[in-house]
């Protein structure tokens, strides 16, 4: 039985979610390929298996993440290097973290849907039981299949200040309830792969919300937060003009950098009272804002603010 206000609220509106979450909480392991559409524009595409205790394997288009149970690996991709750091459930999952994962993060945390509003039935769709629901800003559909009880496919739909609407739309290719091979969670480093260590190789990387403070916890510095949209013409003209600046990586060097899309956090957005874009935010390791800015006129007014954030931190 699920606990606290998920259960009251599931058993009262949502059966069929009630069911899902009961089904990853008491599954031995589980394995899902899914991708996630933006309506429009592109497709991320995810391989993820689970097990327990708390062992995990994520595979995107840039990177593979590993927890073994003892290590938590890292692996970017593109630069053919990876990083090693103590495994905690924290970690996993902040691997995890926002809407793409929502229906899977319950198989490591039963509570991990307590923060859905306005939960109740939904149309039908090719005979799988829909569910609709609230997750901050968002609106969210979950179907999940009759047979098994395990969501399938989600619909994710944000709006944006000027009333813009964005459609997401995840769809499990594969799901795999049990019988996940212990294997798939050893970390086997390619050819010529390169162990780093943590701190040098998150200098200058934008990482997810989680990622970033996971990882400012770890190493006590604080973080850059830059709220986006895809739509959003200054934010795309600041990450042109200043991001990529060599005076901008020298000034944020000793912070964490991370990057969210209000469309695809809108929790976090309204967490953080985020309403206009480009919005800048720079946070201690425990998430409390200790300084900020709005809008983009230049480089130099983003690079006086990133010093300003430097002198309250105490970064030389």
């Amino acid at each position: 039985m699920l606990a606290g206000a998920l259960s009251i609220a599931l058993m009262a509106s949502s059966g069929p979610l009630e069911t899902h979450v009961q089904t990853l909480q008491s599954a031995e392991s589980l394995k899902v390929d899914f991708q996630v559409q933006t309506i429009g524009g592109g497709i991320e595409r995810y391989n993820l298996a689970l097990a327990r205790p708390d062992r995990m394997r994520l595979e995107s288009a840039d990177r593979i993440v590993t927890a073994d149970g003892t290590n938590l690996t890292v692996f970017l991709k593109g630069e053919n290097v990876y990083f090693k750091k103590p495994q905690t459930k924290e970690g996993i999952l902040s691997e995890m973290g926002g809407t793409d994962f929502a229906a899977w993060r319950p198989f490591l945390d039963a509570e991990a849907l307590s923060g859905l509003t306005s939960v109740r039935p939904a149309p039908n769709r090719n005979n799988r039981k829909g569910v609709s629901a609230k997750l901050g800003a968002a609106d969210l559909v979950f179907y999940a299949d009759p047979k098994d009880g395990v969501v399938r496919q989600m619909q994710i739909t944000t709006v944006d200040p000027s009333n813009r609407s964005t459609l997401r739309v995840l769809t499990a290719t594969q799901v795999q309830i049990g019988s996940v091979e212990a294997s798939s969670f050893q970390f086997n480093a390619p050819a010529g792969a390169r162990e780093v260590d943590q701190a040098a190789l998150l200098e200058g990387k934008w990482l997810k919300f989680d990622q970033a403070m996971e990882a400012a916890r770890m190493l006590d510095r604080p973080v850059m937060i830059d709220f986006m949209a895809e739509w959003c013409g200054p934010c795309k003209m600041m990450e042109a003009q200043v991001f990529r600046l060599p005076a901008f990586k020298e000034a944020t060097k000793g912070m964490i950098l991370a990057k969210v899309d209000v469309d695809r956090e809108p929790a976090l957005a309204a967490r953080y009272q985020v309403s206009a874009m480009p919005n800048i935010k720079f946070v201690s390791p425990d998430g409390a804002v200790r300084h900020e800015f709005l809008g983009y006129s230049s480089p130099q007014q983003v690079l006086g603010e990133v010093l300003k954030a430097r002198q309250i931190f105490g970064l030389r």
